[in-house]
């Protein structure tokens, strides 16, 4: 499979800042609308994320308040839980019954987090959000809520996000990507979501949100984008932290329990002329997960029941290794490199004492199946990075800047089970096995220049070219015995060459106006082999 394809991408983007708010022509039936204000001081919260979700915790519907705390939703008729979330706050939610037509739902009254802050002094108040205009900053740097927090926590207060059981991240609805230091991360899913739980709340700037990024950015990247800006160490000298989260839950009994613990630490020396960071973490999380499913049914007039009780034990373990240099070779020049070294293994598993489904008819075990299952999950990544900055003039801000990067991604996955199945009328266990296994590698390389200056003293010119090449191959075997078993074995490898180049203009007419334009113009070229057992 060979194909080649050429993409324009033209983003003609402009934004009218007027401090009006205008609500549009809904189709929807229901329109739900309401304020969110904090429960000690009354006043208005903004940019806090509301969501309307099923009982099962199904979204439904989700959206950012505005900078005076007022919010709308559309939904059909139902009832539903109303949740808001904040950093620094706790969340709030309620059930609300949601009826045709307009819905008027009482203010949200949220009150800080007052665990969070224990034993944390706030020497200043710090903006936590900010629009610019062509994105929305979260600052954390400076926030009591990082400490002892990782990037997944924090990601999920911030404002339109929010992230599904399978560790999708959409923002207002929209699927994002995620980036780190202005660089994607390659990942989603339960990949992402490792990642972000091995990255330490500490250890991060803030948080940008592109809802409509500019042309700078991939073509891939238009649904949205999330920038994660790490810290950078500005104090002269060594310097270094450690910080250690340990917690558990109980609930009621040994088999259901959740244990965590983590440790971070790192360490900096910077003088006039270089500046070299470590840091390391280190995050283990225990849980016990108990199941036990009864369903009565009735066969003919005779009752019959299946249950299934299981009790599984839940490990995962993540960890990170970032190290890297700036060489301030002068004024106006800074070469640097940042290796990042992240991973994560998870591990669940069941006996056979503990993994059991019968089924009875009348007062008769017809059938009896006992399971012992293992499960794996490890991932290892190492992620380079290159760069050189030239200031051109400090007076305009025009800047030149190079980048090289390499990323390779290693993950693994084993899932086995063996089952014992015996029946009322085979006096016998029956066994059958159940292995499937799979390995995917990503290797990524690219090189991009970008360029920015002010020009006519109220614009911003961002121009860039990039070029990147990928490399992906996977292979899955799935093994079995018993009944109906079935074995198959496929590989799949994947290249793809992209070339990129943009140019966009943004400015700002006063207070209340501003405008941004860009073209972006890609190349790709890709060649694709599915192979599966028998296939030459």
């Amino acid at each position: 499979m060979k194909m080649t394809r050429f993409r324009l991408l033209v983003i003609a983007i402009v934004a009218i800042l007027c401090g009006i708010n205008a609500d549009a022509a809904r189709q929807n039936t229901s329109e739900i609308r309401g304020s969110v204000c904090d429960k000690n001081t009354g006043e208005p919260l903004g940019w806090v994320t509301v969501a309307l979700m099923k009982a099962d915790s199904t979204l439904v519907s989700g959206t950012t308040c505005d900078d005076k705390g007022i919010y709308s939703l559309q939904a059909a008729p139902g009832e539903y839980i109303l949740k808001a979330s904040l950093i620094g706050y706790s969340d709030f939610s309620k059930t609300v019954t949601v009826v045709a037509g307009l819905n008027e739902i009482e203010p949200l009254n949220m009150s800080e987090d007052t665990q969070m802050l224990s034993g944390a002094t706030v020497t200043e108040r710090v903006k936590l959000v900010e629009m610019k205009i062509d994105k929305l900053v979260m600052n954390v740097s400076q926030s009591a809520f990082a400490q002892g927090s990782n990037a997944l926590e924090l990601i999920k207060k911030a404002p339109g996000v929010m992230i599904d059981k399978d560790g999708k991240v959409t923002l207002n609805g929209k699927a994002v990507q995620i980036w780190i230091d202005g660089r994607p991360s390659y990942l989603d899913g339960k990949g992402l979501e490792a990642l972000l739980r091995s990255t330490s709340g500490s250890s991060i700037e803030k948080f940008e949100l592109m809802e409509h990024p500019s042309a700078k950015y991939d073509a891939e990247g238009q649904g949205g984008i999330i920038n994660i800006k790490t810290k950078r160490n500005l104090m002269s000298g060594l310097n270094g932290e450690i910080s250690t989260d340990d917690g558990g839950m109980y609930f009621g009994s040994t088999d259901r329990f959740l244990m965590r613990e983590s440790l971070n630490g790192n360490i900096s020396y910077r003088t006039a002329k270089t500046n070299t960071f470590v840091s390391a973490y280190q995050g283990i999380y225990d849980m016990d997960i108990d199941l036990d499913i009864d369903n009565k049914l009735t066969q003919n007039g005779i009752p019959f029941e299946i249950r299934a009780k299981s009790l599984q034990r839940d490990r995962f373990s993540n960890w990170q290794v970032r190290f890297g240099n700036d060489w301030f070779i002068d004024k106006k020049n800074t070469l640097g490199f940042i290796v990042n070294l992240p991973g994560s293994r998870n591990v669940q598993k069941s006996d056979r004492d503990n993994n059991v489904t019968t089924q009875t008819l009348g007062d008769k075990e017809i059938e009896r199946a006992e399971s012992t299952t293992w499960n794996e999950d490890k991932s290892r990544q190492t992620n380079g990075n290159l760069n050189f900055t030239h200031i051109f003039d400090e007076a305009t801000n025009s800047e030149l800047t190079l980048n090289m990067d390499y990323y390779h991604n290693a993950n693994t996955t084993a899932n086995d089970q063996k089952t014992f199945t015996r029946s009322l009328a085979a006096s016998e266990w029956v066994p059958s096995t159940r292995l499937v296994d799979s390995d995917n590698k990503v290797n990524i390389w690219s090189a991009k220049a970008d360029y920015e200056a002010t020009v006519f003293n109220f614009a911003r010119l961002e121009a860039g070219a990039k070029w990147a090449f990928s490399k992906t191959a996977n292979t899955t075997s799935r093994t079995e015995t018993g009944p109906s078993a079935v074995n198959t074995d496929t590989r799949f490898k994947y290249r793809e060459n992209i070339g990129a180049a943009y140019f966009s203009l943004a400015a700002q007419f006063g207070p209340k106006w501003s405008a941004k334009a860009g073209l972006r113009g890609e190349y790709t070229n890709s060649l694709g082999d599915w192979i599966t057992a028998g296939d030459q």
